[in-house]
């Protein structure tokens, strides 16, 4: 976009909007009178992105900003620690802190975090949507986390929220089926992570999209019978081991936890990974 000198904070306000840049031209006037100073927005043609927080469209709208911007591709299926170790390797932050901030730091209000147990490093498992981003070097935690947060926020748009409640209503025709009551049917009814649960084993197990599809129905049809207590998915022991194997041993399938889905019935405790929208599209 182009700022002129005579243009004034509506002015660029206007401009951001245009170019879809922001979607809230009142809640960026509010931040840029409380955090914008004098001159901070400078004159000039300026190439900016459409993922940049307020914070990052005004610095790079501003010459003295002299930090070093880095585009950081994470792949579908990565973990967090796999994520973690990948920001750090592009300087991007610490996995220490990363590790810090994810466990307890302060985030934005999230409707898919409603029940997720913070104080884990890895809690977040699951909602940090793969995608190319652009981070600053030396960022903050904070700004990160929110940035692929807010990117899953975005994803998993309304329709598929919808979405759920058709899921639930096939999984209670299973149960019933099965002989459940109707009060084991209401206490295992599906919640968004649980769905993101699903996802994650998808994106381990599959070798393309259209697979996805055909896993979640085993897992499913699993969930919801005798026949099948376990759900037996090889992905979830390796999330559990210390390190990845190609083959995995008769002992290592009798490892002691609770993501050991050959030893302990249902879902495991939560994901284990991010999944990509075709996955999550497939639970």
């Amino acid at each position: 976009i182009t700022v002129y000198d005579t243009d004034t904070i509506d002015d660029i306000t206007q401009k951001l909007v245009r170019n879809e840049l922001i979607h809230y031209p009142g809640l960026f006037k509010l931040y840029a009178n409380f955090a914008v100073d004098d001159g901070d927005i400078k004159p000039g043609i300026w190439d900016l992105n459409t993922k940049y927080d307020y914070h990052a469209l005004v610095k790079m709208m501003s010459p003295s900003s002299s930090r070093d911007v880095v585009k950081v591709t994470i792949p579908e299926g990565y973990s967090c620690r796999q994520i973690f170790a990948l920001l750090q390797e592009n300087k991007v932050c610490t996995v220490q802190d990363i590790e810090s901030y994810a466990a307890s730091g302060e985030l934005n209000d999230y409707w898919f975090l409603d029940g997720v147990a913070r104080g884990d490093r890895y809690c977040l498992e699951g909602f940090l949507f793969p995608d190319t981003y652009e981070f600053y070097q030396n960022d903050t935690p904070k700004s990160v986390l929110n940035k692929m947060l807010s990117n899953f926020d975005h994803r998993f748009d309304e329709q598929m929220r919808g979405k759920i409640q058709t899921l639930n209503n096939h999984l209670t025709d299973l149960m019933r089926r099965d002989g459940k009551t109707q009060d084991y049917i209401d206490s295992h009814l599906f919640t968004v992570r649980d769905v993101v649960n699903v996802a994650s084993m998808i994106e381990k197990e599959t070798a393309s999209a259209e697979e996805g599809y055909t896993i979640a129905s085993v897992i499913y049809n699993r969930l919801c019978s005798k026949l099948y207590p376990c759900l037996e998915i090889d992905a979830t022991i390796q999330y559990a081991l210390a390190e990845r194997k190609e083959i995995l041993s008769n002992a290592d399938k009798g490892v002691l936890s609770p993501y050991n889905t050959y030893t302990n019935v249902g879902l495991t405790p939560g994901p284990i990974s991010n999944p990509g929208i075709a996955a999550i599209k497939a639970a």
